[in-house]
């Protein structure tokens, strides 16, 4: 339940954070500190709004959503707190979310929403292989597929960290990689027809998700068995996304294809080959 409250904690405060860089970065003053809360009850007291061409379904994956990401939070390690999953579980679960994005913009029945599905889709299978595949060379490095305790830093896994990081700034939909959810284009992309209570907790499953996944990235490559350390780092892996959306220009759908393709696909089977080969 610790891990729970600290990501759920932790998915507001990084909300704010990074309203308040970005609005630095932009010579702007930011919300104060209480705004995403603010945020979050006014949309639960919106109406939830739907169009009468959507599938009912749709009103069912936020609840989804919001679940595989508090699975995984409550499993998390995170530091010394005592947590436990296997990954063949936590790869299922991260896939889970990304999913659950593409079927709510198919289930929508809406133009940006169906564009934005399509594009998620292409990037699902572009960084889910990168992605696993760092979780599966600090399972062979570590002789086991049950992750229940930090692991320490190796060397040997340089490649896989940097792939595994590259992926997760795909998964979170970070700039250069927000082609699904591309304001500019297709509106809010999947998220287009929801509304009142229905986007506030896909929103809050988002942010849970982006805290989980630098959480999991400094539990699998930098191990540190202290919490409040692992959180500290968490939050600076999440500062060095939100810096990196800001300096970095969307890139086009076959250029992120080329790079996965090209570049961190191989990468990763690289650092799967080297983990393998350095247990022997």
């Amino acid at each position: 339940m610790i891990q729970l409250a600290v990501t759920l904690v932790s998915a507001i405060f990084l909300i704010w954070l990074e309203r308040k860089i970005k609005a630095r970065s932009q010579y702007r003053v930011g919300p104060p500190i209480y705004q995403p809360i603010l945020d979050l009850a006014k949309l639960f007291q919106k109406q939830n709004l739907r169009s009468s061409l959507s599938n009912p379904l749709m009103n069912f994956l936020p609840l989804i959503s919001l679940l595989a990401v508090v699975l995984i939070a409550y499993s998390l390690p995170l530091g010394n707190l005592g947590g436990s999953i296997d990954i063949i579980s936590l790869i299922f679960l991260f896939a889970l979310t990304s999913l659950i994005y593409v079927f709510a913009g198919l289930l929508s029945y809406s133009h940006y929403g169906f564009v934005g599905a399509k594009r998620e889709l292409i990037q699902f299978f572009a960084f889910e292989i990168p992605f696993a595949f760092g979780i599966f060379s600090v399972a062979i490095l570590a002789g086991t597929i049950y992750f229940y305790h930090p692991f320490p830093f190796s060397i040997v896994l340089v490649p896989s960290m940097i792939a595994f990081y590259i992926a997760g700034l795909a998964k979170l939909r970070r700039s250069p990689f927000d082609i699904p959810n591309a304001e500019q284009e297709i509106v809010s992309g999947s998220l287009t027809e929801f509304s009142g209570p229905s986007l506030s907790v896909f929103l809050l499953s988002e942010w849970m998700e982006a805290f989980v996944i630098c959480s999991v990235f400094v539990d699998l490559f930098f191990g540190f068995n202290d919490a409040l350390i692992s959180v500290a780092l968490s939050y600076m892996i999440f500062i060095s996304f939100i810096l990196i959306d800001v300096v970095t220009p969307r890139v086009r759908l076959d250029n992120m294809i080329n790079l996965f393709r090209k570049f961190v696909i191989p990468l990763s089977v690289f650092g799967v080959v080297l983990c393998y080969l350095w247990t022997l």
